[in-house]
């Protein structure tokens, strides 16, 4: 091909390409970029060179998923890779380990951290052999998993342990946030120099708690982020187990109890408490049951095989005033933010009956994915083999949104955070549509999409399933 009256000029450089999900892994590939210097045409060509790292979670506590001799070893290789400056020579490292540990045990160890996507393989493509990579380096993720990393060693990167050890142990008897303005601000400098953003976060936390405790205040857990952090959104679900962990103790110690004091619902089912028999008005309104009567009451029929669970509570509404959906198909529960206990045990009452599939209609932002996947995990940690769909949460669903508002930067952390886990590519596009629009939206915005005789349509076509 010419340029112009000439030939191209190309100039040419090496690059990786932006990490994609593919086979269950995330993967980037090395490509030659070549540009012409006259007319600027493009061209790409594909080098034999791979970077891969799984698409699983990191557990929260090797000890808790890992024993014996297997914990030791992924614990040794793991901070082996974190010591090292430099990439580890593949074919060297496995050569040293393999001196003194069994090749199966130290192959299901390296397969474990890189599944977790904790260990990063560097590969390159055997000429010989069209489908085969082999690796050539290996490293520690510290990229995208170092607050991970960090936690699983027990070890703060860049951070002199002994001197933040002292720095906390002074701060023990500080007065409240409030009054100690000038004082916090030198423990967080301090943290921002050593680079270590977890540490940090945590010490603000901890020093949030401590003012709302010594101001003898009750709020949930949402109230207290929004007071403190600014954003209702700004502390997690791993926020609040990380302080259990450390104080010891329930929170509701501290003030803090749970976001949710009531659960509405809707549907064909009935259950008895204290020798009285009560119904689900089968969307002839909704109830409002306090979450203490969920362990008192005794399911007794539930009749509709799908359940359908909405994050916005205008939303809900509407659906129960339109009663569009069919009451011998479906039941409607109303969840804002993380699901409770108290609704994970009255699903799984449900399922002893009819109850086969789960709907999840959340608003479209990230953390509406984020509340999704955490159902899904919670109905799998009570043995609930249950499929759990979310609807309206797509790239073709979003570009047709009306109302929008701009990201936070909550939102954007919780697109990066979301983008280290085994999520269906729909809702991966989902997320980088909204990375790239800067935008999100309620869903109650998008009930005039439909009518009553194609809305159960769409709930059944217009679907994710999460993995």
């Amino acid at each position: 091909m010419t340029c112009g009256t000439t030939k191209h000029s190309f100039k040419t450089i090496t690059m990786w390409t932006p990490v994609e999900f593919e086979n269950e892994n995330y993967t980037s590939r090395k490509i030659k970029v070549s540009t012409c210097r006259h007319c600027g045409f493009t061209r790409q060509t594909p080098i034999s060179e791979r970077i891969r790292y799984g698409a699983g979670e990191p557990p929260y506590d090797l000890d808790n998923v890992l024993e014996g001799e297997m914990l030791e070893l992924t614990r040794s290789l793991l901070l082996d890779l974190i010591k090292s400056k430099t990439r580890k020579r593949w074919e060297n490292w496995k050569a040293h380990w393999l001196t003194h540990v069994e090749y199966q045990l130290f192959d299901e160890s390296v397969m474990r951290l890189f599944n977790w996507g904790l260990l990063v393989m560097h590969e390159k493509k055997l000429h010989n052999r069209i489908q085969t990579w082999d690796p050539k380096f290996v490293s520690a993720n510290l990229g995208m998993f170092e607050s991970d990393i960090a936690r699983l060693m027990e070890m703060n990167f860049d951070t002199n342990t002994a001197e933040l050890d002292s720095l906390t142990m002074a701060f023990q008897d500080l007065k409240p946030l409030t009054e100690n303005e000038h004082l916090i601000k030198k423990v967080i400098q301090f943290v921002k120099i050593k680079r270590d953003s977890s540490t940090i976060h945590m010490i603000r936390l901890l020093f949030a708690l401590f003012d709302h405790n010594q101001k003898q205040k009750t709020m949930s857990w949402k109230m207290f982020s929004q007071q403190y952090f600014y954003s209702t959104k700004a502390l997690s679900e791993g926020d609040k187990h990380r302080l259990r962990k450390l104080l010891g103790k329930k929170l509701s110690d501290f003030g803090i109890h749970s976001n949710k004091s009531r659960i509405w619902i809707t549907g064909p089912f009935s259950w008895e408490l204290n020798g009285y028999t009560n119904y689900g008005l089968a969307f002839h309104g909704s109830l409002s049951l306090t979450r203490s009567m969920i362990h008192k009451m005794r399911i007794i029929s539930w009749d509709s095989p799908h359940l359908l669970i909405i994050e916005n509570k205008d939303l809900f509404d509407s659906l129960v005033d339109s009663q569009w959906l069919d009451p011998c198909k479906w039941s409607l529960l109303y969840s804002k933010g993380f699901i409770s206990s108290e609704e994970i045990e009255l699903i799984s009452y449900a399922s002893t009956f009819n109850l086969v599939s789960i709907t999840i209609w959340p608003d479209f932002d990230p953390f509406g994915l984020s509340i999704a996947i955490n159902i899904k995990e919670k109905l799998m940690g009570k043995a609930l083999n249950i499929p759990v769909k979310i609807f309206g949460f797509t790239k073709e669903w979003g570009e047709r949104f009306p109302g929008t508002s701009p990201l936070t930067k909550s939102d954007l952390n919780e697109i990066y955070r979301l983008m280290t886990y085994p999520i269906p590519h729909a809702c991966i596009e989902a997320l980088h549509l909204m990375k790239s629009t800067n935008r999100k939206g309620e869903q109650e915005l998008c009930f005039d999409f439909f009518t009553e005789s194609d809305f159960e349509r769409h709930l059944s076509q217009d679907v994710v399933q999460l993995i």
